[in-house]
């Protein structure tokens, strides 16, 4: 079969490939494989060759064309042709000033043929030229164009080889890429725009927040420590405890190298009552307690200062001789200077108001620590003093009256002889002695509170029995159990007991004319119940005289230990009065 019979065979088509280009069906492809090995040789070699050149031309989806040296289109592809609104034959002889864009700007028929000299004089190919290509409806497409110059068998430039394909959706494609980087580029730059003023505000808020926080913390530790002040201070009544409390609080509000209380006396005299150094380097001049500083430095500018007094620039404060800053504050009562609160240091210009608001707070505490330290000093004093009056009055009016009967009785006893001396003498006597030790003893145990914790409950009252009887003509039964029979009452318990059995005796003794009195103690129902019971002449008890007889102290002191005070009585029927205290141990003890 000659090879236009095998070719006229072998070109029936078959079904479009994926590309849409017509399929060679197997006898075709045997001729191109001919061909290529080089079996294939004069006419039928050059008519394979055109058909397989003329297949590859038309079924690639690149626009194909070649020109010669006057840019005269030689040939063109189905591809170039459909752009240029023409069949591939009507284009050939003619020039691109023949098509839809010849003269379009910038690229027409000039533009292109300027691209196609330049490959056909230098030699070289160009390769990617964009390029925009007019069609015969007036739309345009974008191409990317690559140009080789065409030789012949000896080499020369006979003309230029060209194929480009429409770019025009990659370029749409990457434009609309390059405007959504844009977008997002700049909704990035937006939104980092944001974030950084986000990070910065933030930035702020939590160095505002840590500066708050380092405010609240420092604020709490101040009240802390100005809380804690306030509660030690408020423990005493003490006036050199109170002082060194107050000290110590200024010591955990203020730095300082020294802090004093400097106190008024009643002559007006300016005193140091308290000093504290937290600087062992630093010099201190009469940080004594008790010295007069009226003299001292800064005293007198204290003294006139209407509010907290700032120095920051000085030689020598009130009291340090090396002191470089002081603050002081003035301690008042009532509108009433009672002394000042003064801090110093060795650092120059060291204080501020900061400083002095917090010395002025521990000042109002210190004011009211002091002055009622100061008022329970001074009734403490007057307590003691009349303590030892009332001591001197008992002495006077119970043991030296006893013994001054006892004397009697002895020398009468004495001037009678033996043989005239009598039974009722000797008991008379002997009871007189006996109540003048039991009256020595309670006395003791007054001047001695640690006697009256170490002795049995039912011993101390068998003394104040004793002593009532040295000194009135009563009858007096005392019906209470062992001691093995019940828990001794606690040292508080026991004086507020022994107080209540001691008063109540001593208005039966006084007040009530009676002739007997019985003391009952017993333990009933984990209750210690003392009740002490006389024939005297009783009372209204809704009268002034059981005021005058103390029988709200005696109802304070059994209150005060928890138990319970009651009284009976009325005019004519004597006299009864009663305290329960409750004892958890009772039922075990018994």
């Amino acid at each position: 079969m000659s090879i236009g019979e095998r070719t006229e065979a072998g070109t029936e088509r078959t079904e479009n490939n994926a590309s849409g280009a017509p399929a060679p069906n197997s006898d075709a492809l045997t001729i191109y494989a001919e061909l290529l090995r080089g079996e294939l040789e004069g006419d039928e070699a050059l008519r394979a060759s055109q058909q397989m050149l003329e297949m590859i031309t038309q079924t690639i989806p690149q626009a194909i064309w070649w020109k010669d040296r006057n840019c005269v289109f030689l040939g063109v592809n189905k591809v170039l042709a459909d752009l240029a609104g023409l069949e591939p034959s009507d284009m050939i002889g003619k020039s691109d000033f023949d098509m839809a864009w010849a003269n379009d700007e910038p690229y027409g028929a000039r533009w292109f043929q300027e691209r196609d000299r330049e490959v056909m004089e230098s030699g070289e190919p160009q390769y990617r030229i964009r390029e925009e290509l007019l069609k015969p409806d007036g739309s345009k497409v974008w191409i990317e164009t690559n140009k080789v110059p065409l030789r012949d068998f000896n080499g020369s430039v006979i003309g230029v080889l060209g194929t480009f394909e429409d770019i025009t959706e990659r370029l749409e494609a990457e434009e609309a890429r390059g405007r959504t980087l844009e977008e997002l580029d700049a909704r990035v730059r937006t939104r980092t725009s944001a974030l950084r003023r986000a990070n910065e505000s933030l930035r702020r808020e939590v160095e505002e927040r840590v500066r708050l926080e380092a405010r609240e913390r420092k604020q709490r530790a101040y009240a802390e420590a100005l809380r804690d002040t306030a509660a030690a201070v408020a423990q005493s009544l003490d006036l050199d405890e109170v002082l060194d409390q107050v000290l110590l609080g200024v010591g955990r509000l203020i730095s300082n190298h020294l802090a004093a209380v400097i106190l008024v006396d009643d002559e007006g005299t300016h005193r140091l009552a308290h000093c504290r150094e937290t600087n062992q380097d630093h010099a201190v001049d009469g940080c004594c307690t008790g010295a007069t500083i009226d003299a001292l430095p800064l005293v007198g500018d204290l003294r006139t200062a209407d509010g907290p007094l700032v120095l920051n620039d000085v030689r020598g404060g009130v009291i340090g001789s090396t002191t470089r800053s002081a603050l002081g504050v003035p301690i008042a009562v009532s509108d009433t200077r009672i002394g000042y609160l003064v801090v110093e240091s060795a650092s120059p210009g060291y204080f501020d108001d900061g400083h002095a608001e917090r010395l002025t707070a521990v000042g109002d505490l210190a004011a009211a620590a002091i002055s009622n330290a100061q008022l329970f000093s001074a009734e403490a004093e007057l307590a003691a003093l009349e303590e030892r009056q009332r001591l001197a009055r008992e002495l006077h009016d119970a043991v030296s009256q006893t013994l001054w009967t006892a004397s009697l009785v002895a020398d009468s006893m004495t001037a009678a002889g033996p043989a005239e001396v009598t039974a009722e003498q000797i008991d008379r006597l002997q009871t007189l002695t006996r109540g003048g030790l039991a009256e020595m003893r309670s006395l003791l145990l007054e001047l001695r509170p640690g006697a009256l914790a170490e002795t049995p409950f039912t011993d101390l009252v068998d003394q104040l029995v004793d002593a009532l009887q040295s000194r009135k003509a009563i009858k007096a039964r005392v019906d209470a159990p062992t001691a093995t029979d019940y828990p001794e009452p606690q040292p508080k318990e026991k004086h507020a007991l022994y107080r209540i059995a001691q008063e109540a005796l001593n208005n039966v003794g006084r007040h009530s004319n009676a002739t007997e009195v019985t003391i009952d103690i017993a333990v009933v129902d984990d209750e210690l119940i003392m009740a002490v019971r006389d024939d005297g002449e009783g009372f209204a008890l809704g009268d002034a005289r059981a005021d005058r007889l103390g029988m709200s102290i005696m109802r304070e002191r059994a209150e005060a230990v928890g138990a319970t005070f009651t009284i009976e009585s009325s005019p004519g029927t004597g006299t009864a009065i009663e305290v329960r205290l409750p004892i958890p141990d009772a039922a075990s003890a018994r």
